[in-house]
């Protein structure tokens, strides 16, 4: 008896996995690639016995929740490790740093709750909420894996990310789980309680933990009145019914007001490997498989197409578009030597580079014209065409620039204008601090060095405004969200957005179903349809209210023709962005801040 209450007294990094890994597996399981969506109504209840647990989480508890979160996103971002050989590493510093958010919402929540007495749900609500907020902003953010993203099948429930982004989806996820967790603990009293093997962490709980009592009822928290339980209810079933209500109401609103089309795209998809480092000969052959691919989808069309469009990187051949500042331009042009870094850095003297960039600049906009004239004959229309395209820019100025771009020309092969990608890949196209280690440059491949291009570039596509995006902008919430707010105060207005990636890396794992959920919740957020065109997936017509209308499958060739309806307004979410959830945010990181300033304390005393 002595040896079993100093067992339970000090429990062993085992016996702590259990509730933090139960939650890991759920949550995985609701999300890509299995995506049984019910199970994220019941993923966080093993968490939530930890936030309610009366007597304080021990240390093997802490390292048990770091753990287990790691373990859920080396689970769910497993396919990076397909991109390279060392983004094994990114890999696992990205999960282990992710897995540190699940830390900061169990220790929030316990301080809301035990600390200063607020009901279970209302902590778990403002606690999981604050850190989702925090790893969207912290560390240039991602928003892959959102709990909300769980309920991308649901579009009654996505709704309400056109108010509070995919927050709100969140938010109600949570609320059925504490409803569930309330009925849970009804039925414990009642001796009857179905949710047991989920609130002990599942087949992980031996014998000798399962009595007769529930969980609940030897650990209860300090609010567990009657009052504390109403609010609870109230609030949870509150929320769950606005969003269904509003759900609703919002289909009804947008098959009234369902637009004029704002055009026809034809995305083009194919399953081309990719390698960091590949020869100029790999790239040609891609851009001819492209060529032909786009050429065969033209020529099936009935009806003439507004533009084409090809995912990331997939255009350049070997031959990207070069150009120099215009303000070097004219410093050059007046006997300046603006271009001399540049210029010495490739070789050459500022008059030699300025010759070499116009003769690719000639070069490009040649092939472009016969790519052009070629997609003319081959639709059998003289409309005219549009290609948005994927395609590396490097800009000489004061230095060389490397941006990745996408690329927009239209008749006779003319660029009309570019973009630079304004958010650029941790570990992927740049990696922290590698200016304090230098040593690091030595072992990262070509490409871990781009440019980040600075603002929204909206361009004009027969009578649509599209708004470009590549690759991690629409799994970051926020980049697509910030583009069309500040086109907003411009009035400057935007029809679609238009977003290239090429997941080519990451073979056929569920990144490229994430990163699809993710473009989901941005056209709700938004009100604006996506057009997504990739390598390799997800390659989709995806609508306002977040539903994939077409799409290619995942792995396989073809093309997806979209005509996307013209918005009727802006979202809330548009106009009001994430300020709702700063709050949450703030309250979130109080207590670790109040901690931090314990700590410091007791270290000067």
């Amino acid at each position: 008896m002595i040896h079993h209450a100093e067992e339970r007294q000090k429990p062993s990094l085992l016996t702590a996995l259990r509730l933090p890994m139960a939650a890991a597996i759920l949550l995985w399981f609701a999300q890509p690639p299995v995506s049984f969506w019910p199970l994220a109504t019941v993923a966080l209840l093993p968490l939530i016995v930890l936030v309610h647990r009366a007597e304080p989480l021990r240390r093997s508890d802490w390292i048990a929740i770091w753990i287990a979160g790691t373990a859920f996103w080396l689970a769910s971002l497993q396919g990076l490790r397909h991109a390279h050989s060392l983004m094994f590493l990114g890999w696992f510093a990205l999960s282990g740093y992710l897995a540190l958010y699940w830390i900061v919402f169990i220790y929030s929540a316990r301080w809301f709750h035990h600390g200063r007495s607020l009901s279970i749900g209302i902590s778990v609500s403002i606690a999981w909420i604050g850190q989702e907020f925090l790893r969207n902003y912290l560390l240039t953010g991602l928003s892959a894996c959102m709990l909300g993203h769980s309920m991308a099948k649901v579009p009654v429930v996505m709704q309400i990310a056109a108010c509070f982004g995919s927050y709100g989806v969140s938010l109600f996820v949570i609320c059925l789980n504490i409803l569930l967790y309330d009925l849970s603990r009804s039925l414990s009293r009642s001796g009857v309680n179905p949710f047991s093997a989920i609130l002990r962490g599942a087949m992980f709980v031996n014998r000798s933990e399962t009595g007769s009592k529930s969980i609940e009822k030897d650990r209860e928290g300090p609010r567990t009145s009657t009052e504390g339980n109403a609010i609870d209810r109230i609030t949870s079933i509150g929320w769950v019914s606005a969003v269904l209500l509003f759900g609703v109401w919002q289909f009804e609103v947008s098959a009234k007001s369902a637009g004029e089309s704002s055009g026809s795209f034809l995305l083009v998809q194919r399953s081309e490997a990719v390698e960091y480092t590949q020869p100029t000969s790999r790239a040609v052959e891609i851009y001819q498989a492209y060529a032909q691919q786009t050429l065969r989808a033209l020529s099936e069309q009935m009806e003439p197409v507004d533009a084409v469009i090809w995912p990331e990187s997939m255009y350049s051949a070997g031959n990207p578009w070069m150009e120099t500042h215009l303000e070097s331009n004219a410093k050059l042009a007046g006997g300046g030597s603006a271009l001399s870094a540049s210029a010495e850095a490739v070789g050459l003297t500022p008059a030699d580079l300025l010759t070499a960039v116009n003769e690719s600049q000639a070069y490009f906009e040649q092939r472009s014209m016969m790519l052009y004239q070629a997609s003319l004959a081959a639709s059998g229309t003289k409309s005219p065409l549009d290609f948005l395209v994927g395609c590396g820019v490097m800009r000489y100025a004061e230095k060389p620039e490397v941006y990745c771009g996408l690329v927009q020309f239209g008749s006779g092969g003319r660029v009309k204008k570019w973009y630079g990608k304004n958010h650029l890949v941790m570990f992927g196209e740049y990696i922290p601090l590698i200016s304090s280690l230098p040593w690091v440059k030595t072992l990262i491949p070509p490409g871990m060095g781009l440019n980040q291009g600075s603002n929204p570039e909206p361009m004009r596509v027969g009578q649509a405004n599209v708004l470009p995006n590549i690759c991690i902008e629409t799994a970051v919430e926020r980049v697509a969200l910030n583009h069309l707010r500040s086109l907003n105060r411009e009035e400057k207005d935007v029809d679609v957005i238009v977003t290239i990636t090429n997941d080519g890396w990451f073979d056929q794992s569920s990144i490229i179903e994430h990163h699809l959920r993710c473009a989901q919740f941005v056209a709700v957020a938004t009100g604006r349809p996506i057009l997504s065109s990739a390598n390799n997936g997800p390659t989709a017509w995806i609508d306002a209210q977040g539903r994939v209308v077409d799409r290619v499958d995942q792995g396989s060739n073809g093309t997806v023709v979209a005509s996307p309806q013209r918005p009727s307004g802006s979202t809330l979410y548009a106009r009001w962005g994430a300020w709702p959830i700063v709050p949450f945010g703030l309250a979130t990181c109080w207590p670790l801040l109040l901690a931090l300033k314990t700590g410091v304390r007791r270290k000067k005393g």
